[in-house]
């Protein structure tokens, strides 16, 4: 349970950025959130860099568990973008906006892309430090600034931009990219121009790498649909109680191929499917047992077991425990 939550359509204006500021109980001044109180210390930094170019600069220790909500932009609204570094990434979790999908940040994966028409959550572990480079990239801003691009950068641009589905993407950063951003943390940080020319070197950078892949891979499996994930989690809780459908039936279902489906849920739960789906079986039993005091034979008959050994024995493989200790 977050001992603050944050609620916002974005941080770009001044009166959003002030309000972050209010909500944190902290003076604002000069474009910057100083924070020294119960909640924490530090600083968040904002610049407007262009019109449709914004960027926050957070150093922060946290005290506090804090939830940070970025709720989707009503339609119709013009787009827009956020590349989020997170520097510190066993500090944050992401949810979806459904709070279905819980992702853990890691140094593999601490680049977070995505578009302004869904909702997200970022929890902050308490007592640790936030570092982040936040940056909001409208979508006409885009369209202004590489009118004369390659045609596969432009094609990237247009299918996002049109796109009716939510595009979110998670990436690392390449080494390139994290020296310019340690940059910004540098007392040079304060000067727009050098923050803007470090700036345009991230974006192009990571825009460019992500322009390399075919497009097809780019929207079926690198992306993280969110309308397929809920989906897909969905399924798999509607069979917590029976036998998983074959991965052929599953894809089929997301409308993703067995490889993409695979390889995805891989890199995001650093787990495969099935063995995800026997996570949360076994956690069900175990509540079941707990919660609702079924004996073992129960437990297995609710979940779809034929053979109870079976049961047992997969029940001990995840808690270290036969289901009948539980109570003893």
């Amino acid at each position: 349970m977050a001992d603050l939550k944050i609620h916002f359509h974005e941080l770009d204006t001044d009166y959003s950025f002030h309000k972050l500021g209010y909500i944190f109980k902290s003076e604002v001044s000069d474009n910057c959130v100083s924070i020294s109180n119960d909640y924490g210390s530090g600083k968040i930094h904002k610049f407007r860099l262009d019109d449709g170019l914004y960027i926050r600069i957070w150093n922060v220790d946290i005290y506090k568990a804090l939830e940070l909500i970025r709720i989707a932009h009503p339609q119709p609204y013009r787009k827009s973008f956020n590349l989020v570094f997170i520097f510190s990434p066993k500090n944050v979790i992401y949810r979806n906006d459904a709070n279905k999908v819980i992702i853990n940040f890691n140094r593999l994966k601490n680049v977070l892309f995505t578009s302004s028409d869904v909702t997200i959550n970022f929890e902050i572990i308490p007592h640790n430090t936030i570092q982040a480079i936040d940056i909001t990239l409208r979508a006409d801003w885009l369209e202004r600034i590489f009118p004369d691009a390659g045609p596969e950068f432009l094609a990237l641009l247009k299918s996002m931009i049109e796109s009716e589905s939510p595009v979110t993407l998670m990436e690392p950063t390449t080494l390139e990219e994290y020296q310019a951003l340690v940059e910004l943390y540098s007392p040079d940080s304060t000067k727009e121009l050098f923050i803007k020319s470090r700036v345009m070197f991230i974006i192009s950078s990571f825009l460019s790498r992500i322009t390399n892949r075919e497009q097809n891979d780019l929207y079926s499996s690198a992306s993280i649909n969110y309308s397929q994930l809920m989906y897909l989690e969905d399924i798999i809780t509607a069979n917590i109680k029976k036998t998983l459908p074959p991965l052929e039936v599953i894809a089929r279902k997301v409308n993703m191929s067995i490889s993409s489906l695979k390889r995805h849920f891989k890199s995001l739960y650093n787990k495969n499917i099935y063995e995800y789906y026997l996570d949360k079986k076994m956690e069900y039993a175990k509540r079941l047992i707990i919660e609702n005091e079924f004996n073992t034979n129960e437990v297995a008959g609710i979940l779809g077991y034929d053979n109870v050994s079976h049961f047992i024995e997969t029940f001990k493989k995840f808690h270290g425990v036969s289901p009948g200790s539980i109570h003893d």
